[in-house]
């Protein structure tokens, strides 16, 4: 003997209760990462890889999530294993990695377009990058 009755209002029922179930546990995860900083870090990791060829400072990035420069730098190296600065370095040199190696572009040229206002800095920071991955990792 069935408890209750399986037909097709009975599953419309169940399927709307569960969708309204998922639509709340939903808006309050979406809340707690509003409230957590989460989603403001995210949006600025955004904003960093389509400026990292512009200056960035780390006061005006954690403004922009409404958040504290330590704040928004001890949020981001939770999140991403990497501190904010040296994840734009690490963008730049992906891109600078790109534009020497398949595209043959010579490192004066280079510098300018990832970013960096000196040459001299930029040999350096490339070499370090260079020196730091492994063969497999190699960007």
């Amino acid at each position: 003997l069935a408890l209750f009755e399986v037909n097709d209002q009975s599953r419309g029922i169940v399927k709307l209760q569960l969708r309204e179930k998922i639509a709340f546990a939903l808006s309050h995860y979406y809340k707690k990462l509003l409230e957590t900083g989460w989603v403001a870090t995210y949006k600025i990791r955004l904003y960093m890889e389509k400026h990292y060829r512009e200056p960035l400072d780390m006061n005006t990035l954690a403004e922009m999530g409404s958040l504290t420069e330590g704040a928004f730098q001890k949020k981001f190296k939770l999140i991403y294993a990497i501190k904010p600065y040296d994840y734009i370095i690490k963008l730049r040199m992906i891109e600078a990695s790109r534009l020497i190696s398949q595209m043959g572009m010579p490192m004066k040229e280079v510098y300018l377009l990832v970013g960096y206002r000196d040459l001299g800095n930029f040999r350096k920071a490339y070499k370090a990058s260079m020196n730091s991955v492994s063969s497999v990792d190699r960007i």
